[in-house]
């Protein structure tokens, strides 16, 4: 629905967002979550799709994210981002922000960091443009790395404290009772914002979008649908060679639906999942991937 340096923010993903913002904005604290790459099938070429992690409540001034889980529902999972939101600011990074996106991608590869802001009602995502997939030695990472080691102790000694004194208080302390704080924040602001790229955009614009998205769900469900009884009649025929004119009953398919990929690989052999691209006529790189995510999805809605 929305995209960002390769990475797709899909229907589901808009949609907590906002629902969380909107208690976010109403309870005063923040509230985010890990967005997380499911490996499901995408139809959009080129892009990697987030899924919303387990969400989690922080504080006024902080949040913990590393409390949100990713690998809902038995899926393969991995952590490519983070989204929070500032419930007293705009939607623009702060200085910890930018140095949990600077040590997140030395770490563990590209990735972005999402922020809803209650000030400006928009959502904005910064990343490190040319980062690899996976780290490893290059001048983009080496760069991170140097930034992060500079910049991490200076955040500790002098930043750490004014963010405990408002956790604990509730208030925002006054500045000039923390000698170092502003001008290490702006450091940490202007060498973050020299490392990362932002995009914004408005929570109207996301909602306006919803509509048309919701309508390219229902017609994906319908295609779903045709497909799904293509599966259906592939099971029947094909696993353990029984035969729907045999009389296969619908608890005897429904134990055919594999739960996971890992039960994907091990229920179906190379040649039964050939023989099921061929017939749904699905070819090309990845194809017992789409298969086999098509079937968990096949499951999954029957409750199976």
């Amino acid at each position: 629905m929305w995209t960002v340096n390769s990475f797709e923010l899909p229907l589901n993903t808009v949609k907590d967002i906002l629902d969380v913002s909107a208690e976010s904005f109403t309870d005063k604290t923040e509230h985010g979550f890990r967005l997380c790459n499911n490996y499901t099938y995408n139809s959009t070429p080129g892009t990697t799709p987030l899924d919303p992690g387990t969400k989690c409540t922080g504080e006024v001034c902080e949040i913990d994210l590393s409390k949100s889980v990713c690998g809902i529902g038995g899926h393969y999972s991995t952590d490519r981002g983070d989204f929070h939101t500032h419930p007293a600011a705009t939607s623009n990074p702060s200085a910890g922000d930018l140095l949990s996106l600077i040590w997140g991608t030395y770490k563990h590869g590209k990735r972005i960091d999402c922020r809803a802001g209650q000030r400006d009602k928009s959502l904005t995502c910064d990343y490190v443009e040319d980062a690899p997939e996976h780290p490893y030695n290059s001048d983009v990472i080496n760069q991170l790395g140097s930034a992060y080691s500079t910049l991490s102790g200076d955040y500790t000694k002098y930043i750490d404290p004014f963010y405990a004194e408002w956790k604990r208080t509730g208030n925002c302390p006054v500045e000039a009772n923390y000698p170092g704080f502003r001008e290490t924040y702006d450091r940490i602001v202007r060498i973050g914002n020299g490392l990362t790229k932002r995009k914004s955009i408005s929570f109207f614009n996301l909602s306006e979008n919803i509509p048309i998205e919701e309508e390219k769900e229902r017609k994906k469900k319908e295609s779903l649908e045709l497909s799904r009884a293509k599966v259906d009649e592939w099971l029947g025929r094909s696993i353990g060679g029984r035969s729907m004119d045999g009389g296969i009953n619908e608890t005897e398919r429904k134990s055919d639906y594999p739960r996971t990929m890992q039960d994907c690989d091990t229920k179906y052999s190379i040649q039964q999942v050939r023989d099921m691209c061929k017939k749904l006529g699905i070819s090309g790189s990845g194809a017992k991937k789409k298969i086999c995510n098509d079937l968990i999805r096949t499951a999954s809605l029957r409750g199976v």
